[in-house]
């Protein structure tokens, strides 16, 4: 059995999804903000680093050095915006066409359960 990463198209295919999706990210005028001076392949890398944990049961985000809620703290990342950075990755998913739609929903729902702590709150909604 084949294990969700490797559906993905492996790590090959996981990187060609975060760069489609940053390619997306930039095209969005409310995202792109958040990432115009940043070091754009130290960012694809700590993004792989961080799917790759969220993707497989055998790695957590601690393990992989990976504080989410810090990295994005003060940043006024508000709900829309994580949504709106999640559809992205959706878009890039569906524009493989060969990423079957259950894999697609797994990945979403576990981008999502990382949206509290990229937003750093519960009750706040953008």
């Amino acid at each position: 059995m084949s294990t969700l990463i490797e559906r993905l198209g492996g790590e090959p295919g996981l990187q060609r999804i975060i760069d489609d999706a940053y390619v997306r990210i930039f095209q969005n005028d409310e995202l792109r903000p958040f990432f115009e001076n940043t070091d754009m392949d130290k960012l694809r890398r700590m993004q792989r680093v961080f799917l790759e944990a969220a993707l497989t049961d055998e790695t957590t985000l601690e393990s992989a050095g990976v504080s989410i809620r810090e990295a994005h703290h003060g940043r006024g990342i508000a709900r829309r915006h994580f949504t709106q950075f999640v559809e992205c990755f959706l878009q890039a998913m569906e524009a493989r066409g060969e990423v079957h739609q259950q894999d697609i929903d797994v990945v979403i729902g576990r981008l999502n359960m990382h949206a509290e702590d990229v937003i750093g709150s519960s009750t706040v909604d953008g």
